[in-house]
């Protein structure tokens, strides 16, 4: 699903996984929904690192917090997985 809609679904994988220290995406929708909830800027701070990134298509404001944690556990050579759990929340 969120090949088909990167606007709307964030994708869900090992490494996000293991960079929010979550071992499944169950509960993910709330768990997101709390995080844009707790930090009112955190929408605004998101448009402004993809205007930075000079990345043309429009995308959502998740989908850009999933590039950015993803991007962050490759990084830190983060496979996912057990072994890999970062942690970071």
């Amino acid at each position: 699903m969120a090949r088909k809609r990167p606007h709307l679904i964030p994708i869900w994988d090992k490494v996000i996984g293991a960079v929010v220290g979550k071992d499944t995406s169950e509960g993910q929708w709330l768990n997101w929904h709390n995080l844009f909830m707790e930090d009112p800027d955190l929408a605004g701070r998101l448009g402004r690192i993809h205007k930075l990134s000079m990345v043309q298509t429009p995308i959502s404001e998740l989908r850009i917090i999933d590039a950015i944690l993803w991007r962050y556990g490759k990084d830190h050579g983060i496979k996912g997985g057990r072994s890999g759990k970062l942690g970071i929340t």
